[in-house]
């Protein structure tokens, strides 16, 4: 066999591998599929005398994408203006005449003295005019929105439950009574109804409807018959008399209308004892005793005077 041929029958193993080991339905703890959908299965299987109802939950989560908008506060410079600097003002003091060498007299010196007191006078001020101060500049920046993209993984969860549901127990009863005499007609009847159960699976509410939908007699001595009441005559002997009650079994979950029927049936049986005696033998007269005579002592004839001492 070639290498190529090889790897494709091996591929085929694999993938039929794969399906042998594949997951099983979701009603795998029950046979019978009841139907529903990808979030909610369920299913029944009745066995021996209960029924089995199944269900299995999934919850998946899908992948989430948010948009988260991020709002980028407003701004605010403040600028400063400059400050003026201080103004020193400056002293601009006359000058002073030059005057030509002479001899001084009394005139002059009075002059120059008149001189000293000018120069003692207040200085002449020439400031800078003073800076203008500017308004204060303010710049807002407007609010600006930023988008987040934020995603969420998928996630999910599965759940499998089951819970057990069995109907009454049947009931058998005989008329006129357990004891008859052959040829006698005996009645015998049972009392079977549609009855409910209640339960929970996985936190679900479930109900379980049984209907009875036949029942069969079986009389010990070869014969048979049908129906809740029945009647027959027996020879003598001791007979175990069953009755087997058939029931259709359907059921719902809270919130669903109609019912869903499970293709299996569930049978519980009873059964009552009767004894017929021989009728022959109930007819004849006593067998006479073989007790041996005992004498008694008597004081005259007890069959002519049965009253007479020592006559029983």
């Amino acid at each position: 066999m070639n290498r190529p041929s090889f790897h494709a029958l091996l591929g085929l193993a694999l993938i039929f591998g794969l399906v042998g080991f594949a997951p099983a339905p979701s009603w795998a703890g029950c046979k019978n599929s009841g139907g529903g959908g990808s979030a909610f299965n369920y299913g029944s299987e009745v066995s021996g005398s209960a029924v089995t109802i199944c269900l299995n939950t999934s919850v998946v989560l899908p992948a989430r994408s948010s948009t988260i908008p991020k709002v980028t506060p407003k701004v605010v410079a403040k600028v400063t203006p400059k400050v003026a600097a201080k103004v020193t003002p400056k002293v601009v003091a006359k000058p002073v005449a030059k005057v030509a060498p002479k001899p001084l007299t009394l005139a002059d010196i009075r002059a120059l003295m008149r001189a000293a007191d000018a120069i003692k006078a207040k200085p002449i001020v020439v400031a800078k005019p003073k800076a203008v101060l500017k308004p204060k500049l303010i710049i807002k920046t407007p609010a600006k929105t930023v988008t987040i993209l934020s995603t969420t993984p998928a996630t999910g969860s599965a759940a499998n439950g089951a819970a057990n549901f069995s109907p009454d127990e049947s009931s058998a009863a005989v008329s006129p009574s357990n004891n008859l005499s052959e040829g006698q007609t005996a009645t015998f009847f049972s009392d079977p109804k549609v009855h409910f159960r209640l339960g929970s699976v996985l936190g679900q509410a479930a109900e379980v409807r049984f209907s009875p939908i036949a029942a069969t007699w079986t009389f010990g001595d070869g014969s048979t018959a049908s129906g809740a009441r029945a009647a027959h005559i027996f020879g003598a002997g001791n007979y175990s008399v069953e009755v087997t009650i058939t029931y259709a079994v359907s059921y719902r979950f809270a919130g669903q209308l109609s019912w869903v029927a499970d293709p299996g049936q569930i049978e519980m049986p009873a059964s009552v004892f009767v004894s017929v005696g021989d009728s022959g033998n109930l007819e004849a007269p006593p067998e006479p005793s073989t007790q041996a005579a005992t004498p008694y002592l008597v004081s005259a004839n007890c069959l002519a005077n049965s009253r007479a001492l020592g006559c029983l």
